[in-house]
């Protein structure tokens, strides 16, 4: 039976509210927010249980519809300048998709022909190799790089932002993704991408900064509330009221430079730790 993380997904917002809640003194709304949102997930699997059939069509059927909603979200709000990115983006996660499927089907035919020829067997090897496959390994990272530095007309000009001192940015820019996400989109309490961007990302003590194709964008203490890693490549940037370019709500900076994304964690890491340090400078009363 598979697992509806199509359903569970979109939780990941109102679990960040729950947080927020949390954090702004209101415990017992958290606490029923919680024990609603825990509820809802247990009675689904319960369901999925009983009737796993009917269970599974509902959710593939919920799952499409709630990627097609947050595709044409995407499709609206981006500039017509930064169009071409989606194309790139869907091109690069297609490839990534076939890829992973010859993997499922040659482990799972492996084992199909040399160990145990049973197809129940092969079908649950082959979702769970191609899964795995799926989020570990990044075929297309080169094919969407090339695709991108196509679209960047000139070098970066970043540098200029870091007053010329050079000594604590990197010296080779980091390739990374920034996506806006929003979270008023009428439907669900989750965040959905409203933008997609990619090019540089400068580093230097308590600054990030974001030079993309159409979207370039200072992190610092100013504009930025709150962060949190989200993977071993990913960041997620909660912007602060007065601060939302493009109306976004929050960014997730993607670092897509490798064939293993698991091995970007220390580049991450750094990353965080410099906002972090920022934020916790500002929050102290000492200026970044």
């Amino acid at each position: 039976m598979l697992l509806p993380l199509t359903i569970i997904y979109p939780f990941s917002g109102p679990c960040r509210e729950i947080e927020m809640l949390c954090a702004h003194g209101f415990p017992w709304r958290a606490m029923l927010s919680l024990c609603m949102l825990e509820t809802l997930i247990v009675l689904y699997i319960l369901l999925a249980f009983i009737f796993p059939f009917h269970s599974l069509v509902i959710s593939l059927g919920a799952g499409t519809a709630w990627l097609i909603y947050r595709g044409n979200f995407l499709l609206k709000n981006q500039p017509l300048k930064g169009k071409p990115i989606i194309w790139i983006s869907l091109l690069a996660t297609a490839v990534n998709f076939f890829m992973s499927a010859l993997v499922g089907v040659g482990m799972a035919s492996l084992v199909y022909f040399f160990i145990l020829g049973n197809y129940y067997l092969f079908l649950f090897n082959f979702l769970f190799c191609a899964a795995i496959s799926l989020r570990w390994f990044d075929f297309a990272y080169k094919l969407y790089q090339a695709q991108i530095l196509k679209l960047i007309k000139s070098p970066p000009a970043s540098a200029a932002f870091f007053e010329a001192d050079d000594e604590n940015v990197t010296s080779q820019p980091l390739f990374a993704v920034c996506m806006g996400l929003s979270k008023k989109t009428g439907l669900g309490g989750g965040m959905v991408p409203m933008f997609i961007d990619s090019g540089y990302l400068y580093v230097k003590e308590g600054k990030l900064f974001f030079d993309g194709i159409f979207f370039r964008h200072l992190f610092d203490a100013n504009s930025v509330m709150d962060a949190e890693k989200v993977s071993s490549e990913k960041i997620r940037i909660f912007a602060n009221p007065g601060e939302k370019p493009f109306k976004a709500d929050a960014f997730l900076l993607v670092l897509r430079r490798r064939f293993y994304p698991f091995k970007s964690r220390a580049s991450r890491d750094k990353i965080f730790n410099v906002l972090s340090a920022s934020l916790e400078n500002c929050h102290e009363g000492v200026p970044s």
